[in-house]
C-alpha cells in the first residue's frame, strides 16, 4: 500500500499472516507500530521535515517559519514534526491548515504573510500544492518557500507557470534531473517506455522490486519468514532513488535531496543524510 491510511488499515492483517510488506506511506508513526513485517521504502516525513527545517535554519537563516498544510493525517503528522523541531530550537512557528480538495487558500496565506514569517513550508498533495504555488504569488508572499516532495515532480510542476515555480525549494528523495550515477540511465529507459519523466513513486517502486529480489537471493528461499529476515538485514543496496539499509524499525531510506526549481524542473542543490547515518 502507498497511502499511510491504507498501510494502517492492513498492517495488522499482514502481521497476523506473518508476511513482510514494502510500504510507501510516509507518516512518521507507521514504523512505531511495532510491526516487524513492515518495511518502508520511502523516507519518513519525520526525516523529510527535519531536513527541511535544518536547511531553512542553517542555509536560509530563517527565524520565524510559517507552514500551510493539509489537515489529513499524513500532513498533520508532518506539521507536528516541524512544530516539535522548531520548538526544540526556540524558533517561532505559525501555521494554517486547509482540506484536501480546497481551491482557495489565499485566506490562510494572507494570515501567514501578515504574521511576518520569513520562510514558508508548504506540505500537501499534488493538486493543492500546485494551486498554493500560484496563490503565493497572488497574495504577494516573497519569502523563501520550502515544499514537500510533490514540487520535485513534473506532474505538479507542469501545472504551474515556470515563472511562478522558479526558486521554490523542495525536499525529495528523487528528481529525474539528478546527475547522480545510474539515475539518468533509468530516466532514459523510463522515457523510452512511457514517453514521460519518472516521478518519485516510479523510482520508489522500481527499487522495491530489486529490494525484494535481493532479499530472496540472500535468503535462498521464498519462504515469507526467510524473506522478512533477509529484508531486515539489507545493507547499502544501491537503487535509483536511494541506497537502502534496513533500520531496526524497518526504515530503508536515510537520505534525501534539497532541490531548487528552475525552468519548471527540480535540480539537486544539496544531498542530506539522516543524523547518525554513515553513507
Amino acid at each position: 500500500p502507498h497511502m499511510s491510511s491504507n498501510v494502517l488499515a492492513v498492517q495488522e492483517q499482514l502481521k497476523d499472516s506473518r508476511m513482510a510488506f514494502l510500504a510507501g506511506g510516509s507518516s512518521p508513526g507507521l514504523t512505531e507500530l511495532g510491526n516487524e513485517f513492515l518495511f518502508r521504502v520511502r523516507p519518513s516525513d519525520s526525516l523529510a521535515c527535519k531536513i527541511a527545517v535544518k536547511y531553512l535554519l542553517d542555509e536560509v537563516g530563517a527565524q520565524k517559519i510559517g507552514m500551510i498544510y493539509d489537515t489529513d493525517n499524513w500532513a498533520t503528522s508532518a506539521k507536528e514534526v516541524v512544530e516539535a523541531e522548531l520548538g526544540s530550537k526556540n524558533i517561532e512557528f505559525i501555521c494554517e491548515g486547509y482540506n484536501t480538495g480546497d481551491k482557495d487558500m489565499t485566506g490562510q496565506l494572507a494570515k501567514l504573510k501578515n504574521a511576518g514569517m520569513d520562510a514558508l513550508i508548504v506540505w500537501g498533495h499534488d493538486a493543492e500544492i500546485a494551486i498554493i504555488a500560484k496563490q503565493i504569488k497572488e497574495v504577494g508572499i516573497e519569502v523563501p518557500i520550502m515544499g514537500s516532495a510533490g514540487f520535485a515532480m513534473s506532474t505538479v510542476l507542469d501545472l504551474i507557470d515556470p515563472e511562478v515555480s522558479a526558486g521554490i525549494l523542495t525536499v525529495s528523495e528523487f528528481t529525474p534531473y539528478s546527475e547522480e550515477e545510474g539515475i539518468q540511465e533509468f530516466v532514459k529507459k523510463y522515457q523510452e517506455k512511457y514517453e514521460s519523466d519518472p516521478d518519485l513513486y516510479s523510482a520508489a517502486y522500481y527499487d522495491c522490486i530489486y529490494l525484494l529480489k535481493d532479499a530472496i537471493e540472500r535468503a535462498g528461499s521464498t519462504d515469507p519468514e526467510a524473506i522478512r529476515a533477509a529484508l531486515a538485514e539489507t545493507k547499502e543496496l544501491k537503487g535509483v532513488m536511494s541506497t537502502m539499509t534496513a533500520s531496526e524499525t524497518g526504515e530503508m531510506i536515510h537520505e534525501m535531496s534539497i532541490c531548487e526549481v528552475r525552468d519548471g524542473k527540480a535540480y539537486v542543490i544539496q544531498k542530506v543524510y539522516e543524523d547518525g547515518y554513515e553513507p
